[in-house]
């Protein structure tokens, strides 16, 4: 069940907490912590996207910007990630400005419920591993 309200809310704001306290406990944010390699389960995600170079891509819960990264390299004209953790977009940022492409990348804290875009601003939307957590 999602929070009910606003994206400033109280409950947003205990969503946005427990997501940040999540980035905390499963990700490094030293600088000598090595890069993850993807996983098998991201592998075959991106082996299965079919979205046409050039386009504008949204990553709708966009995490650790394991698919931001890979997206600005492959020829997107505008690649946005999106999530509600602020410390787990420290962390997509940072991969994407040390491996990836950041000309062509941005992120912003939002709520996927409330996205702050018009109608049509992307030619495709990715959205994994939103919905069961």
């Amino acid at each position: 069940m999602s929070p009910q309200g606003s994206p400033s809310s109280p409950d947003w704001q205990i969503l946005r907490e427990l997501y940040d306290r999540r980035a905390e406990e499963y990700h490094c944010f030293a600088p000598e912590c090595a890069p993850r390699a993807l996983s098998r389960k991201h592998r075959g995600i991106i082996a299965r996207l079919t979205f046409p170079p050039g386009g504008r891509v949204l990553d709708a819960g966009c995490g650790d910007g394991v698919y931001c990264e890979w997206l600005s390299l492959q020829g997107y004209a505008i690649v946005v990630g999106i999530d509600i953790s602020t410390r787990i977009l420290t962390i997509a940022y940072s991969k994407v400005a040390k491996r990836g492409n950041p000309n062509v990348t941005s992120f912003l804290a939002g709520n996927l419920e409330r996205l702050p875009f018009t109608d049509a601003s992307f030619d495709a939307v990715l959205c994994s591993q939103v919905i069961e957590h």
